[in-house]
């Protein structure tokens, strides 16, 4: 049932902020990928983290959102039980955090 409605969640996020590169869900298991640059190369390299993550997971997590923050990516999987607006509410603190992110983007590449 709320499976369409995180989609939706991700689009207006990937809309809104050039840091995401992609993103996808099945169900209420999403991820979205992170890009360092407009042609779209990962925010980092396998098996490393830029520091604007870290930055970025600190302030969703003080918002009391958890997310799994790694590499060039976030997942958001929320408690099954969630209701829609509790799920707004979350991607609410997400939208809130992700200029962190978004300030990195480079320009060219």
């Amino acid at each position: 049932r709320l499976e369409p409605v995180m989609r939706q969640h991700m689009a207006d996020l990937a809309k809104k902020h050039p840091a995401i590169a992609r993103h996808r869900n099945i169900g209420l298991f999403g991820i979205v990928e992170l890009r360092k640059n407009r042609a779209g190369e990962p925010l980092a390299p396998y098996n490393t983290q830029h520091p604007a993550l870290a930055r970025f997971t600190k302030a969703v997590l003080e918002s009391g959102v958890y997310i799994i923050a790694r590499w060039d990516n976030f997942m958001t999987n929320p408690p099954l039980s969630i209701t829609e607006d509790e799920l707004a509410e979350g991607f609410a603190a997400i939208d809130a955090a992700l200029p962190i992110l978004d300030a990195v983007v480079e320009e060219s590449g």
